[in-house]
């Protein structure tokens, strides 16, 4: 790794560390957490409690910051994770009386994972939903932040994330080479009501965003661990 490298514009580098942060050498990737695209639900805190104003549901915002993103996006690159949480009650599927209510039992980056294979992953005999998450996950570059920001599609957004791995996945082209919109919109099943994502391929990514993406990629792309900021298990179950 070569210490003398040029920071990207976007302030990750590729392998120079920032004044400040000189210290913490090989511990600097340790530390680092992704901030999250989190889609507000009805249940959400920052909705029940209104952390910040106009907070409601269908909102696409930071995780952490809390700042609402543009709806904008290009794709960096993707990888498969599995959460498994505890249940909210005792009453409920999956519960462990030994671990907290909501509390994430285990994750795995790992397809060969002996988790990620185990009854907890699969649908039940009469078609209950897997105890385990799967996500498809999409570290992205969202025009005018700061920072990359991973956008997890699960449960009922599994299928649009899809969609969006397929619709570049067939053009033989990099992840990155397209650009593509990330909303919201409000999905009624059985089993209740719940905001979810939509994705749309707008055109393509411009060179210089496509420089920036090459610089993450290289920077993430092969790591075997990579942190997601993560909460507890928000209460709509779809």
């Amino acid at each position: 790794m070569n210490d003398l490298a040029t920071p990207a514009p976007n302030g990750l580098s590729t392998s120079a560390l920032p004044a400040g942060y000189e210290s913490m050498g090989k511990m600097d990737q340790e530390m680092l957490i992704l901030h999250r695209a989190k889609l507000l639900q009805a249940t959400s805190d920052e909705v029940l409690q209104q952390q910040f104003e106009g907070a409601r549901p269908g909102l696409i915002i930071n995780s952490i910051t809390k700042i609402v993103l543009p709806d904008r996006f290009v794709p960096i690159f993707a990888w498969v994770s599995w959460m498994r949480f505890n249940a909210r009650a005792a009453n409920q599927p999956g519960w462990v009386e030994s671990a907290e209510p909501g509390v994430l039992l285990w994750r795995s980056n790992d397809p060969n994972d002996p988790r990620v294979h185990s009854e907890e992953t699969k649908f039940g005999p009469n078609g209950e939903p897997p105890l385990a998450i799967t996500s498809l996950n999409v570290l992205s570059l969202f025009r005018e932040q700061p920072m990359p920001l991973a956008i997890a599609f699960a449960k009922s957004s599994l299928r649009p994330g899809r969609e969006l791995y397929s619709m570049g996945r067939f053009t033989g082209q990099p992840l990155w080479h397209f650009t593509y919109t990330l909303r919201s919109k409000l999905k009624t099943m059985e089993s209740g009501s719940a905001q979810v994502f939509t994705v749309k391929q707008i055109g393509v990514s411009s060179e210089e965003e496509r420089h920036q993406c090459i610089m993450l990629h290289r920077q993430f792309a092969m790591r075997t661990t990579i942190k997601v900021h993560e909460e507890e298990q928000e209460t709509v179950e779809v």
